[in-house]
């Protein structure tokens, strides 16, 4: 392993020792693999971020569904139910780690966004400004 330049094409051959595996002091070469490093040259454009509060219980919101809207309109533009999985709500023995979608707004300077929590409530916030984070509670 080691340290390798930036470049559109990255060849690396790795290897190790395999001792704590089969106890025989060989290495082991595995194949060379391609990796591809990617530079983002698009202009910046508009983003939301979407974090939303469940009640006691469900403070991550597991189940909670986002819409986001074109701005004073009913077209659908996006949609994701929060779905969290063990890996993302052990993160600390003491309570749950936040919930937050992240949508690209693209050209669009505010949204409208609905959150449908799963006990039935529903929050509908128009003309949200983009490029912030915005907390949705119950």
């Amino acid at each position: 392993m080691g340290f390798f330049p930036i470049s559109p094409r990255i060849r690396a051959a790795e290897s190790r020792p395999t001792a704590p595996l089969n106890w025989c002091w060989r290495t082991e070469t595995f194949p060379t693999r391609t990796l591809n490093v990617y530079r983002n040259d698009l202009a910046q454009q508009n983003w939301l971020n979407v974090r939303p509060v469940g009640p006691s219980g469900n403070a991550g919101a597991a189940g909670a569904k986002i819409h986001i809207y074109a701005a004073d309109t009913n077209q659908l533009l996006w949609y994701e139910q929060v779905a969290q999985y063990d890996f993302q709500v052990a993160t600390s023995y003491y309570g749950y780690g936040q919930t937050e979608r992240h949508f690209g707004l693209r050209n669009r300077s505010a949204v409208d966004v609905v959150v449908e929590f799963p006990d039935g409530t529903v929050r509908r916030i128009n003309n949200v400004v983009a490029n912030q984070t915005l907390l949705v509670s119950v």
